[in-house]
């Protein structure tokens, strides 16, 4: 938390939040409280949650997490916001979670994920999440071919995108091919 607050942001997508739906009041909830931040938690099966905090007014949120026993989007973790900023503007954000361990379930995935995406082309979207896919992997190729601009990678996988339509300047945090 002492992290976090020193580098003062205004969101933050959390994945694999395993256990933040529980006690009193639930972790999501203190977390929350101590970085002065507004919430929204997508529960997903096997308590794999994602967890979006944000500066910003949360005006609509979806959980969009896969559920129980469908053998191709129960490991899909993904939430979907608008958010309001103090001069009233508004944008929206996913926070996706993808399959680890299968490229043919986490094509199926981000397949439907860009079905949910696509209507949020046109308005400005940032799109971020542990992908568990790399540069030059057909899953990036699909994304990059759908008009979204990769602006920054912390890992190979976890990475950060925005649509088409935003007008956004965008200086990435690692510049890919790099070592």
């Amino acid at each position: 938390v002492s992290f976090i607050k020193a580098a003062k942001l205004d969101i933050l997508g959390i994945e694999e939040a395993n256990g933040w739906n529980r006690g009193y009041p639930r972790v999501v909830e203190q977390v929350a409280e101590q970085l002065e931040m507004n919430y929204y938690l997508a529960e997903a099966p096997n308590d794999f949650h994602v967890v979006l905090l944000t500066k910003f007014e949360i005006t609509e949120a979806k959980n969009l997490s896969g559920k129980e026993g469908d053998p191709v989007f129960e490991t899909m973790r993904a939430l979907r916001a608008t958010l309001l900023t103090p001069n009233e503007q508004s944008f929206n954000i996913f926070i996706v979670h993808l399959d680890p361990f299968s490229t043919k379930i986490r094509l199926y995935q981000l397949d439907a994920l860009m079905d949910e995406l696509e209507q949020y082309n046109g308005q400005t979207t940032i799109l971020m999440g542990d992908m568990n896919f790399c540069v030059d992997w057909p899953e990036y190729t699909i994304v990059e071919q759908a008009g979204w601009q990769h602006v920054a990678l912390a890992t190979d996988i976890d990475q950060i995108w925005i649509s088409p339509a935003a007008n956004w300047t965008s200086k990435p945090l690692l510049i890919l091919g790099s070592s």
